[in-house]
């Protein structure tokens, strides 16, 4: 029998591993199918988790991109967090 996995994750963050794993052959399913085989045989991750330097310079992109559409009001605002999480789940 067939389980269903649901999981919410940005748009963008999304594109990105999209884009990626396709480079492979293959699709998200797919990747998370494997990944999840993987957990299996190993009985862990198949990573260690870890902070990389190349992450840090990453994360100060972000931020540096983020200020900046606040700055110039390209974020959209909310009266209240019902408004806000219907805009998160929108993506």
């Amino acid at each position: 029998m067939l389980s269903v996995i649901q999981t919410r994750i940005d748009a963008k963050t999304r594109k990105r591993a999209e884009d990626i794993v396709g480079r492979m052959g293959m699709n998200l399913s797919d990747a998370i199918r494997i990944f999840i085989y993987q957990v299996i045989n190993d009985r862990a991750l198949p990573f260690k988790p870890c902070i990389r330097e190349d992450s840090t310079e990453e994360l100060k992109k972000d931020l540096i991109e983020a200020a900046e559409d606040i700055k110039n009001g390209r974020l959209p605002s909310f009266n209240d967090v019902g408004a806000l999480m219907s805009y998160l789940n929108e993506e």
